[in-house]
């Protein structure tokens, strides 16, 4: 009787070190999927914070040549949020291959580039303004792809 008491020990040890280490690999398995995907919904949440800071930068930017129509325009650096924006503007030209490349009269251009960390964003208006009646027309907003 005493042998089979100890080996039923034995059995019963090997038996419970064996549930507990699968046990604690499934946590630890569930632990790094829980950590990716929070890793992957922090990265979407930045990249739409930098695109919502961006097009606050493009309706700074279009609202400035709406008031000042005539210019001179310089190129605006401010924050929004974490987010730091540059606007820049294009007085009788637009950008088709570089920036300002292509001169247009009555076309203006602004563009608003925003970063958040490593990400960044670019969206681009071009308007119409009539030099007579001072009537700004938006004819394009994209985000650029850079």
């Amino acid at each position: 009787m005493r042998q089979n008491r100890s080996t039923s020990g034995v059995a019963s040890l090997l038996v419970t070190l064996l549930l507990g280490g699968i046990i604690v690999e499934m946590s630890l398995i569930g632990m790094l999927l829980i950590t990716k995907t929070q890793n992957a919904n922090s990265g979407i949440r930045q990249s739409q914070d930098t695109l919502s800071a961006a097009q606050s930068g493009l309706d700074d930017g279009i609202l400035t040549v709406i008031r000042n129509k005539n210019g001179p325009y310089g190129d605006k650096n401010f924050t929004v949020g974490v987010a730091t924006v540059e606007v820049g503007f294009c007085k009788n030209a637009y950008s088709k291959n570089s920036d300002c490349d292509t001169p247009a009269v009555g076309i203006y251009e602004v563009s608003a580039v925003a970063s958040t960390g490593l990400k960044r964003r670019k969206m681009a208006a071009q308007l119409r303004v009539d030099a007579i009646t001072g009537l700004v027309v938006v004819e394009s907003i994209k985000e650029v792809v850079f």
